[in-house]
């Protein structure tokens, strides 16, 4: 989207997750997000997904991420969690596939943003519109492949754990088992995007707007998923 504000013909053609995958963590002693009042937090940099998702979940618990916290730029999701371990800061946003070994380290899980009412086009399909104008077959057919692909996920857990071992390289049963659960919960074999998601995004980026007015169509291609839902597909 920022791509677009910049001038860029970039389109979003289809969103398989409308909501985030990830939670909140902190050290043992803090309880709730506004606990964080006055304590430094990770994030992986400055501008970043991890930035971006920490803000929100900030926001839903009542902080204002730009005066309540202080927020360091630590690294990678093994590097925030050592920061937490060591003292260095207090909290973080995290994938919620670390969640076994969060619990296990003895972190607490304040926020799950696939329970808030926030929408986002976490998981999407984007393309150039001269491309997509040259190949709308071909979005559908990978639209067709991401659906067939949740809907395998979600109906056979037997392969969908040996996929999950492989992508994240673990034997750990409980991971792979809660993996697994949160793709199902999270994922949508019907990938539209929502009107919600778009202005979730507008609203934080909003200052790239420079005074120009964007709306959910400025964004979003819907003819490949339009003509998929007309033959049937979606049923």
């Amino acid at each position: 989207m920022l791509a677009k504000m910049r001038g860029a013909d970039m389109r979003i053609v289809a969103v398989i997750a409308n909501r985030f995958n990830h939670v909140y963590i902190t050290a043992p002693s803090i309880t709730c997000i506004k606990q964080l009042k006055g304590k430094r937090i990770a994030v992986s940099r400055f501008g970043s997904g991890s930035h971006f998702q920490s803000n929100l979940a900030l926001k839903d618990g009542g902080l204002d991420p730009d005066k309540d916290v202080t927020t360091l730029q630590i690294g990678n999701s093994g590097a925030r969690m050592a920061a937490i371990l060591s003292g260095t800061v207090d909290g973080t946003i995290m994938a919620a596939d670390f969640v076994p070994k969060a619990k296990k380290e003895g972190f607490n899980i304040l926020t799950d943003l696939a329970d808030t009412k926030i929408e986002y086009p976490f998981l999407s399909l984007h393309m150039m519109g001269p491309h997509l104008d040259r190949n709308l077959k071909m979005a559908k057919a990978l639209i067709r492949s991401m659906s067939e692909s949740i809907r395998a996920l979600q109906a056979d857990a037997t392969n969908a754990k040996i996929a999950i071992r492989a992508s994240l390289k673990t034997d750990d049963v409980e991971t792979i088992d809660y993996a697994l659960s949160r793709s199902v919960r999270v994922l949508d074999p019907r990938p539209f995007p929502t009107p919600g998601g778009i202005q979730t995004v507008l609203d934080e980026i909003g200052k790239e707007a420079k005074g120009k007015t964007f709306r959910y169509d400025d964004f979003v291609d819907m003819r490949a998923l339009r003509e998929l839902q007309k033959e049937g597909f979606f049923k």
